[in-house]
């Protein structure tokens, strides 16, 4: 990883529930935070999405580490791992095991580093809830228009290449940067349900019909698969849980390893 670029901090964040959690915890969220990428890449041949980074435990450890008494120290394994338990727990982070280290999923990451962001970033769950409820005139007033996000990014993101592109740029442009935004953060759960991209709706139709607000109920059998065929999950669980949900549930340890 290079340490390169910076991120936002909003004051209110010593007012939330974090901020009185020990010392590391806040450190683990503000090394993820950091690290998450702000545009789409790859690592080890997976896709990482703007909000995500791919990172193993033991660099965690190395890149927090400090130097007492002239001798190099840092946080256990164990440290790391209560954090980012309870980062899962509060709703801050999601993650995904993989064959080489962790996927992690800053949640609302747009609310923490994107240009609108208005509220501390680090809530409790009610905080959370009343992020809906701030006035939309005042959420307009906020928002700079003036560095909307490049089709680019939308385009490569989305990877699926049909259609006319000069009226997708079009349409694109005319989006409001709030709508842009939103749309930014809704792909990297519909493309985890829709890892075909033949049954993946063809970008003129998701940004004609607005397909960013559509509720994704289940998690196609074919992602599941891949990403959980090691655990003893029900069917009915698929269709049941969100992704989220399936990843917190596996978290907790509510399902087995297969046999």
């Amino acid at each position: 990883m290079e340490f390169k670029g910076w991120i936002k901090l909003y004051r209110k964040f010593y007012k939330s529930e974090l901020a009185k959690k020990p010392p590391y915890f806040r450190e683990v969220f503000f090394y993820l935070l950091a690290m998450a990428n702000h545009s789409t890449s790859s690592s080890s041949g997976k896709t990482i999405y703007r909000g995500q980074l791919h990172v193993e435990y033991k660099q965690i450890i190395k890149d927090l580490s400090w130097i007492a008494r002239r001798t190099e120290t840092g946080y256990s394994k164990d440290d790391i791992s209560n954090a980012m338990k309870y980062l899962r727990k509060a709703g801050i982070i999601t993650t995904n095991a993989t064959t080489i280290g962790t996927i992690v999923t800053i949640c609302n990451y747009e609310m923490y580093q994107g240009d609108y962001s208005i509220i501390t970033p680090i809530a409790t769950s009610s905080i959370q809830r009343r992020n809906h409820l701030i006035n939309k005139n005042e959420e307009k007033e906020k928002i700079n228009t003036s560095k909307k996000i490049p089709f680019s990014e939308f385009w490569d993101a989305y990877d699926k290449k049909v259609g006319n592109k000069e009226k997708l740029i079009k349409k694109w442009d005319k989006l409001s940067k709030k709508v842009q935004l939103e749309i930014m953060a809704y792909l990297p759960k519909y493309l985890l349900s829709t890892p075909d991209k033949k049954y993946r709706k063809n970008p003129q139709t998701f940004l004609n019909n607005n397909g960013w607000q559509d509720e994704i109920l289940g998690i196609d059998n074919s992602c599941i698969e891949v990403k959980y065929s090691q655990y003893e999950i029900p069917k009915s669980d698929l269709f049941k849980y969100s992704n989220e949900e399936l990843l917190q549930r596996i978290n907790n340890q509510l399902y087995d390893l297969k046999k």
